[in-house]
This record gives structure tokens, C-alpha cells and sequence, in this order.
């Protein structure tokens, strides 16, 4: 019996490294995969707006909080209903160029203000934002003239949608 005195073999630490890249080279393949489909996934918005809503049945009003995300401007942010089209500022009574942020009041859509109707608990409402088309957008280069819809209330065609537009009853409703 005779042993080869082939010296073709790989040493351990070549297969080490060949076992670090190959890992490397996964893992990082896999976190630009995540990044790619979560910066872009649906329901996203390039503002993380966020929108929860408060209906009361009884007075037929839908109250509208900015949970989270970027300053908006007032008269960018329209609000579509079954009957109306409003902005955000006419509701409020504000300057357009005005900022709304999370710490705002919630707006109320009403038959008292500038929406005109009453909301009733299966109507649609949708919430888009226009960025300015003048150039004195964020500064984050996310600035077209596109609507970007920031949130829903309810599901087109009635009924409504998972988690929000809730019907509590009767709602203290502060003076806009």
C-alpha cells in the first residue's frame, strides 16, 4: 500500500475563508433584499404618515389623527369622501402653506365645516398628499407632482377596513 504524494489538496485555512466569504456574500445579498422590498412594499408612503379615525355614529362625523410622519403641508393634504373633495386647510380654516405635524388636533369632517356632508359609517375616505411642484418640497427628493395616498377609512364600495374606522358612539369634539 502506498500513499499519493499529491500536494493538491486544500489546506484549512483556504476553506475557512471560502466558508467567510460565502457567508458574507449571503447575508448581505439577503439584507439588500429585505431593504429593496420593505422601502417599497405596499402600504408604504415616502412620508410614514400615518391616519387613525374615530366615527361617531350618532353625529354622523368622522374624526381624522396624525398619528406619525413628516410635516405636510395643510393645502396639499386632500381629503376625498363619497360627495366632496377637501383640503386639510379649508377644513382647519388655515393658510395653505401651513405645516401639519403629528402634535396637530385631529381634524373633523363634518357637516359644519368646510366638507359640507354628513359621514356616514360606510363611506369611503381617502387621504392624498400632492407635493409641491414649485421646488420647495422637503428637501428629500421625494417631491413630484403625484398624489401619494397617506390612508383609507373604510373599504371602496363600503364596509370597513382591518383595524380602522371604528364606530364608538358619541365623541367630544374639540372647536376647529
Amino acid at each position: 500500500m502506498s500513499f499519493s504524494t499529491d500536494n493538491r489538496g486544500v489546506s484549512e485555512g483556504a476553506g475557512v475563508l471560502a466558508l467567510v466569504v460565502i457567508t458574507v456574500v449571503a447575508t448581505a445579498s439577503v439584507g439588500m433584499t429585505v431593504t429593496l422590498i420593505s422601502d417599497d412594499g405596499p402600504g408604504s408612503n415616502p412620508y410614514n404618515a400615518e391616519f387613525t379615525f374615530d366615527h361617531s355614529k350618532d353625529l354622523q362625523q368622522l374624526l381624522i389623527f396624525y398619528d406619525g410622519g413628516k410635516e405636510l403641508r395643510a393645502g396639499s393634504i386632500t381629503i376625498t369622501g363619497p360627495e366632496n373633495e377637501v383640503t386639510w386647510a379649508e377644513i382647519e380654516e388655515i393658510e395653505p402653506g401651513e405645516m401639519v405635524s403629528p402634535s396637530n388636533l385631529p381634524t373633523r369632517l363634518s357637516k359644519e365645516n368646510a366638507y359640507g356632508s354628513k359621514v356616514g359609517a360606510q363611506d369611503f375616505i381617502e387621504i392624498t398628499y400632492t407635493p409641491p411642484s414649485d421646488g420647495e418640497g422637503s428637501g428629500d427628493g421625494e417631491d413630484s407632482a403625484e398624489p401619494v395616498v397617506l390612508g383609507t377609512w373604510n373599504k371602496p364600495g363600503g364596509g370597513e377596513s382591518g383595524g380602522e374606522g371604528e364606530e364608538d358612539g358619541p365623541v367630544e369634539v374639540p372647536e376647529s
